[in-house]
């Protein structure tokens, strides 16, 4: 059977993305050292409910980080759960399985 180019980003994926030498970094996922990416997301535009929202939690900020993470190292998290990362209580807004790769976006409150 001949592989598809999806087959190959997939098996690429744990060789090249996630590879030490290369992009990921050893990161403290719910008490476990795994090998990701985290980025901050400092430049995601608001949306018209999250600015109706800052209008009542004035002076509270958020900490927006996104995770990619070579599927099946750790479970997908539910939307909504609490997790650590790197010793920080984080709050799981979106989660997502692709092409071999999890990607987990998390918030958390800053005052």
């Amino acid at each position: 059977m001949k592989k598809s180019f999806k087959d190959f980003v997939t098996q690429d994926v744990g060789k090249v993305f996630f590879n030490g030498d290369e992009f990921a970094d050893l990161h403290v996922w719910q008490g476990k050292e795994v090998l990701m990416i985290v980025e901050d997301d400092e430049n995601n535009k608001s949306s018209n409910l999250e600015k109706e929202h800052s209008l009542v939690t004035k002076d509270v900020y958020f900490a927006d980080k996104t995770v990619r993470v070579q599927a099946g190292l750790i479970s997908k998290p539910r939307n909504g759960a609490r997790i650590t990362l790197d010793d920080r209580l984080y709050n799981v807004v979106h989660s997502d399985v692709d092409t071999g790769m999890l990607t987990i976006k998390l918030q958390a409150n800053e005052v």
